[in-house]
């Protein structure tokens, strides 16, 4: 063994912690569990904060009675005499720090006896030792490997040793977990989460950056304290003008980290094989191999994760991975070096391989980049169908937008894919020039044809003189199935377009039919757009539980039965927040407006995006949630406006109105509604009454109580003519604060009862509450001159709307997503220790499909869209340690 005097003493100490740390309470409190393991595993990247953490955790046990030694490893410290040398001294010098003993000799040789010794002089000590063992990866010796599994078989109770690595440790991990004697904390645990970046830049550098940019540097870097950190020091030689400008762009010097700290100590197969991987989004052994035509893919990727290379896995087998983002774009710098063809040919070959396993939509892309547009653009045509039938429009568009212009513009179908994008988008002026470039082209094909028919009606759908769009589209459906999808998207026009023409029966024979239709066909995006137009005519029926009990089952039925998550179901999940706002149930309305917003992000579906928008502006006003009542509505306005959303702008103004009325605010109507109701139709009253709504709310805050009443007569006509019991309701609250304000409380509160009667069924409250103290005060005089000539179940009824008026509707915002309920806590619990979805389920027996139902109800209540930030966001909250 060595003496101490030929020993780098400076190893021994412990490193000193930088006043710029920020506190990780969360990982704090994971780590002041240690008294019940035996091994405390940190394993990581390099980079990630694994000595700042330990060293800012040890000057708080400092504080108490701990003993703690600790060692600093390099790759020359892989020798059993060396390390073992350095070991004892590190222990018997901290012992004799706090002068409880001093028993260590220098012996020729290391032997077993000295662990013994260790051992015993822990025992005898009153206090806890920690020993740390900084960079434990160097250490493959399995001499040192097999007397270090002897030293924690054997160590005391009050003895815990504390481990850091950058990759695999030869220790037998598996046992220590399945008895429960290690503490680990990974790359997942020590990445900053939004809030400590926050606090990183706003308190530890002194610089102040916005949330907004906080959460653009913290999602590219994926919370990776390393590049935070370096990304600081390159913002400090900005000048302002230039902060303000500045988007994560410059990664030179993280890149120079990397390369450093990491690359330059690979084998250079490894290096070969990790640029070469950079090519692929996420990867496997099987599509390495293929790609790269090798049989050795499996072996280097265990060799990568043993070394613990930035690589994620994504797939609960752990047969697909990915890069940290970063990392692959540090890799991805060195792929240009083989030449535009080489890389030509590798996004080709992972294009086969995905058509070969029937993934086209991949390997569309991929043909795509491999510059292979031919290919490409022969998948396109075959998937179309397909990819029209699910709603998704905007990737057809996305695609054609990354083929060559010459192409798409001598190709009818690739020409009315784009069509049908920016229908989507609500683009009508390149939906009507891109059908004309399809007529250009002299087509003779009829389904062509009936798809022009319904591009043209999806797109006229609104104007004053729909009867053409009809005619047409009747006559043009003739040629197709009766079952077929576009037949069914064209009934779909049909009956909008009776709907814009208040012929509510037509419409509702046309919808009921498409959504049978669509439902035997398994037509989902039919489906769901046929159920959310049925809804909007029970909402103004005023059948608010219908649309709850019928959604509610479409939505399991899709979800569970039919195993998707189309993001169109966003809207269905919009309609039911719109029902439990109207019943002022805030809490549950939120919980599904979120869930809508969630499934519409994730896949990119505009109306379901700009929808939820507009439900939770509504929602958190009614909350008392100013802030984020506002940003949402900025939100709804800025995807509607960037994509043409004319139907939804109408109602978002009608909102925004609504908002100015309550806040007193001059000019109230934009000039767009006013051009509407100027008109005064009794088809637009029906189609968009809350137009109207807000224009005799206006008319009452100033007084003009004539024109009000006009407006009010129309709507009730057409609310009576039609069966609207929902608008019906609305009327007649109206009405009574006209007459009220007319200084005629007999017929106000006459109309009020009549509203009143009519809302017993369902008991809607915010078409009240909404009217703000005019109807306080009228629902009071109500109950005062009737209170013994009603029903109890009345009497409960406006009771409880006159409470409602009463309730401090400003809610904490996390307590409306917290707390989970106790399985979704369980399930939280498993995520973290990392278990799959089937595993979940075998565990709490419960099926795969429940597992997935659960999890989304946690995402949309922590106001998340993964496991991992579930995870973290469920640790701050302290709904999990």
């Amino acid at each position: 063994m060595y003496k101490e005097s030929s020993l780098i003493t400076t190893k021994l100490n412990i490193p000193i912690v930088s006043s710029k740390l920020i506190k990780r309470p969360r990982l704090f409190k994971k780590l002041d569990a240690y008294l019940k393991y035996k091994l405390v595993l940190i394993n990581a990247p390099a980079g990630y904060g694994k000595t700042a953490l330990i060293t800012s955790w040890l000057s708080q046990r400092q504080k108490r009675k701990t003993i703690i030694a600790w060692l600093s490893l390099d790759e020359e410290d892989n020798d059993p005499e060396l390390f073992w040398s350095y070991f004892l001294l590190s222990f018997y010098r901290s012992v004799e720090k706090e002068n409880c003993l001093s028993s260590y000799r220098i012996s020729e040789q290391f032997n077993r006896l000295q662990l013994t010794n260790l051992i015993n002089s822990a025992a005898n000590l009153d206090m806890d030792v920690i020993i740390v063992i900084e960079d434990f990866n160097v250490i493959t010796n399995q001499k040192i490997i097999k007397d270090f599994k002897y030293l924690i078989k054997n160590m005391p109770l009050n003895m815990h040793i504390l481990i850091s690595s950058r990759g695999f440790i030869d220790l037998g991990l598996v046992k220590f977990r399945v008895s429960e004697d290690i503490l680990e904390i990974n790359e997942n645990d020590l990445s900053f989460t939004l809030e400590e970046t926050i606090e990183f830049f706003n308190k530890a550098t002194n610089i102040s950056l916005s949330k907004e940019k906080c959460k653009l540097i913290n999602n590219e870097t994926e919370g990776w304290v390393a590049a935070i950190q370096i990304s600081a020091l390159m913002m400090k030689n900005l000048d302002k003008n230039s902060f303000d400008k500045y988007i994560y762009r410059d990664r030179n010097f993280i890149f120079n980290y990397i390369a450093e700290e990491v690359f330059s100590n690979l084998h250079e197969n490894i290096k070969k094989f990790l640029v070469l991987t950079s090519i692929f989004d996420q990867f496997s052994s099987e599509i390495c191999n293929y790609v790269l035509n090798i049989n050795n893919s499996r072996e280097m990727i265990r060799e990568i994760l043993a070394l613990n290379l930035f690589v994620i896995s994504i797939d609960d087998e752990q047969k697909w991975f990915r890069y940290q983002n970063l990392f692959r774009s540090f890799l991805k710098s060195h792929l240009d070096d083989l030449g535009i063809e080489k890389i030509y040919e590798l996004f080709n070959r992972i294009g086969e391989w995905y058509e070969s396993k029937k993934q086209i939509r991949i390997a569309i892309e991929n043909y795509i980049k491999g510059n292979n547009f031919k290919k490409a653009s022969k998948l396109i045509q075959q998937i179309s169908p397909q990819i029209l039938h699910r709603g998704e429009a905007n990737l057809l568009y996305k695609w054609n937008r990354m083929l060559p212009e010459f192409i798409v513009n001598t190709n009818p179908r690739l020409i009315l894919n784009s069509a049908w994008g920016a229908s989507s988008d609500g683009n009508k002026e390149k939906v009507n020039e891109y059908i004309r470039k399809v007529k250009e082209l002299k087509y003779t094909d009829s389904k062509l044809k009936a798809e022009i028919a319904g591009l043209r009606s999806t797109n006229l759908i609104g104007i004053d003189d729909v009867d053409e769009i009809i005619e047409e589209c009747k006559d043009v459906i003739k040629s197709l199935e009766s079952k077929e999808f576009l037949a069914q998207l064209i009934n779909l026009n049909v009956a909008i377009a009776y709907f814009s023409k208040g012929k509510l029966n037509e419409a509702t024979c046309y919808f009921e039919k498409c959504f049978s239709i669509g439902i035997e066909t398994n037509q989902l995006y039919i489906v769901v757009v046929a159920k959310v137009a049925l809804n909007t005519l029970m909402r103004l029926r005023g059948k608010y539980s219908w649309i709850r009990d019928q959604n509610e089952k479409l939505i399991s039925n899709l979800i569970l039965k039919k195993k998707v998550l189309l993001p169109t179901i966003g809207l269905l999940y919009e309609q039911l927040a719109e029902v439990y706002y109207e019943w002022n149930e805030l809490k549950k309305s939120l919980e599904y407006a979120k869930k809508g917003l969630s499934l519409g992000i994730d896949g990119g579906d505009i109306w379901a995006i700009a929808e939820n928008y507009l439900v939770l502006a509504k929602i958190y006003d009614a909350m008392g949630l100013e802030e984020d009542s506002i940003a949402s509505t900025e939100k709804a306005e800025e995807i509607i406006e960037d994509n043409n959303l004319s139907d939804i702008r109408l109602r978002l103004e009608c909102y925004k109105a609504e908002i100015k009325l309550q806040k007193e605010l001059e000019n109230p109507i934009s000039k767009r509604l006013d051009d509407i109701i100027r008109l005064k139709k009794v088809n637009l009253a029906i189609a968009y009454p809350d137009i109207y709504i807000v224009k005799v709310r206006y008319y009452i805050n100033e007084n003009l109580l004539i024109k009000a009443k006009e407006i009010v007569d129309m709507l009730r006509i057409s609310a009576e003519g039609n069966g609207l019991m929902g608008l019906l309701i609305e009327v007649k609250i109206l009405s009574s604060i006209i007459c009220n304000k007319l200084g005629n409380e007999a017929k106000a509160l006459r109309k009020l009862n009549s509203a009143i009667n009519l809302s017993l069924k369902e008991k809607p409250i915010r078409v009240y509450l909404n009217k703000g103290n005019l109807m306080k005060g009228l629902l009071k005089k109500f109950k005062r001159k009737f209170i013994n000539n009603i029903s109890e179940e009345k009497n409960i009824y406006i009771d409880k709307l006159i409470n409602s008026f009463k309730v401090n509707l400003k809610h904490n915002l996390m307590e409306t997503t917290v707390p989970l309920k106790a399985r979704e806590i369980e399930i939280l619990k498993l995520i973290q220790d990392g278990a799959s979805n089937s595993e979940i389920s075998e565990e709490l027996f419960i099926s795969i499909n429940t597992v997935k139902t659960h999890i989304l109800n946690i995402y949309a209540k922590l106001d998340v869209h993964s496991r991992t930030k579930a995870v973290a966001k469920a640790k701050e909250l302290n709904l999990i340690e």
